[in-house]
Order: C-alpha cells, then sequence, then structure tokens
C-alpha cells in the first residue's frame, strides 16, 4: 500500500503518491513570468526559494477557476430571477408552484453551505447574501401557506416583499461574480511537487482525501484516456462512487525551442 493525495479539479478526481508531495499550501501572490508556456501561471517565493506555479486545470484543457466561479454566479443569478418570475406567476395565477423554497437545497444555497474564506471584502458581501437568499426562500414558503387560508393577503405580501427581497439578493449574487479572482485564489491549492530534479507547485481546485493505494487496484486505460502531454497517468482506481486518475508522473511544461 502507497500513499496518495486525492485532490479536485472541477469534477474530475486525481491521486498523487505522498512521496512526491513535499507541502500543501493556500494560493500566495504569484508573479507573472514573460513568454512563459501558458500552462505556467508564473513564480512565487517558497522558502526563500523561486518556484513556479503550473495550472492544473490549463493541463487538462479545463476553464479557469476564476471563469468558472464567475459562470457560477451568472448561473444562480438567472436562477433566482426564473425562481421569483414562476413564484409571482404561481401567486397572481393561484397556480402551483414547484420549484425549491428550501435555500439549502437550489444551486447557490449548496454552494453557500460548502464555501469558507477569511477574506474581509468577500465576508462583508457574504453577511448580506446568506441571509437575504435564505429570506427569498423562507418567506416564499411562508406565502405559500399562508395562500392556504388567505389567498388575497398572500399575494398582497407577495407583490410587497418577494421581489424587493430579490433584488438584494441579485446585487450581492451579481457583487460575488465581481470577486470570482479573489474567491477562486482563496479556494484552490497548491501542491509542492518535487521528483527527481524536478521541483514546482501544482495549482488544483481542493484536496479531498489522504488515501492508501495498493498498486494492483489500479486499472489500466487506452492511450485515448492520456491527460495531456505533461501527465503520466498509471491507470484509474476506484474510490467509493468516486473513479480516480492516478498520476504517475508530472513535467514542468516548456516553450517548444525554449
Amino acid at each position: 500500500m502507497e500513499d496518495y493525495i486525492v485532490f479536485t479539479v472541477g469534477t474530475n478526481f486525481y491521486a498523487l503518491n505522498v512521496a512526491n508531495v513535499e507541502r500543501i499550501i493556500q494560493m500566495p501572490s504569484v508573479t507573472a513570468i514573460p513568454n512563459a508556456h501558458p500552462f505556467i501561471d508564473g513564480m512565487m517565493s517558497y522558502e526563500k526559494r523561486v518556484t513556479k506555479v503550473v495550472n492544473f486545470r490549463k493541463m487538462t484543457a479545463m476553464t479557469a477557476h476564476e471563469e468558472e466561479i464567475h459562470n457560477l454566479f451568472q448561473r444562480v443569478g438567472n436562477d433566482h430571477q426564473v425562481w421569483v418570475e414562476t413564484f409571482m406567476a404561481a401567486m397572481e395565477n393561484n397556480s402551483g408552484f414547484a420549484l425549491t423554497t428550501d435555500p439549502h437545497a437550489c444551486r447557490l444555497g449548496k454552494w453557500l453551505d460548502n464555501y469558507s474564506t477569511h477574506d474581509a471584502d468577500v465576508l462583508a458581501i457574504l453577511k448580506v447574501l446568506r441571509p437575504t437568499h435564505a429570506k427569498l426562500h423562507d418567506r416564499g414558503r411562508e406565502i405559500l401557506a399562508l395562500r392556504e387560508t388567505n389567498p388575497s393577503a398572500a399575494l398582497d405580501q407577495a407583490r410587497r416583499e418577494i421581489v424587493s427581497i430579490f433584488s438584494t439578493t441579485l446585487g450581492e449574487i451579481h457583487k460575488m461574480g465581481e470577486m470570482s479572482q479573489s474567491i477562486s485564489g482563496h479556494m484552490q491549492k497548491l501542491l509542492i511537487y518535487q521528483a527527481g530534479e524536478s521541483f514546482f507547485a501544482i495549482k488544483v481546485d481542493g484536496i479531498d482525501d489522504i488515501a492508501q493505494i495498493e498498486p494492483s487496484m489500479i486499472k489500466s486505460v487506452d492511450s485515448s484516456s492520456n491527460l495531456g502531454d505533461f501527465l503520466e497517468t498509471s491507470g484509474v482506481i476506484e474510490m467509493g462512487e468516486r473513479l480516480v486518475n492516478v498520476i504517475k508522473s508530472v513535467s514542468m511544461p516548456v516553450k517548444e525551442g525554449a
């Protein structure tokens, strides 16, 4: 058995041998390198050593994390626009409402429940967003319950409150979208990678687990499953419901002719 760090990039899982990971750290300030390979985000200072930072998402042809966060908040804004329009239509027409009134069940609620930060600017937005978003769903549920006994009063409350609460919620959602680069930086982690003479940092979305893997448990995959020119894999392994790509080695991306 060998110990592996299981990390995430998007919805994908990867495992890297602990022997090749010197340390896991939060994202520090990174300085861009002129004419560097596109997969390299820049360089940083790590224990008085200049260290290049390789972006794992770029290596695997995925959307940049900050862009994904920005797109997320665009989607949740649209989700709640639809929620309010559907809710008001249901109240006006006295018809059914099938969308969730649980603030923890929607896409935004699930994300908020799993997100934490120490960034003062983001915390200031969350201080307003979390309770306002919860209030939107909670008041929707309470107004729907009131409609059972007093439809006219429920409709009046819906008209007076729901659009106003949504307006505040949407404003804070937009602010979060504008902070996508900062949010991404706080969420992602760096694996300080060392193998032979290779020494650099790998930027990943998050750390999922540390698992023991028996080499015989790794299933080989065909060449069409290659993850890229700079990643060599041993195969995949099933961990519960997760399918994890087991990484054999990572190479520093270098421009041709460099």
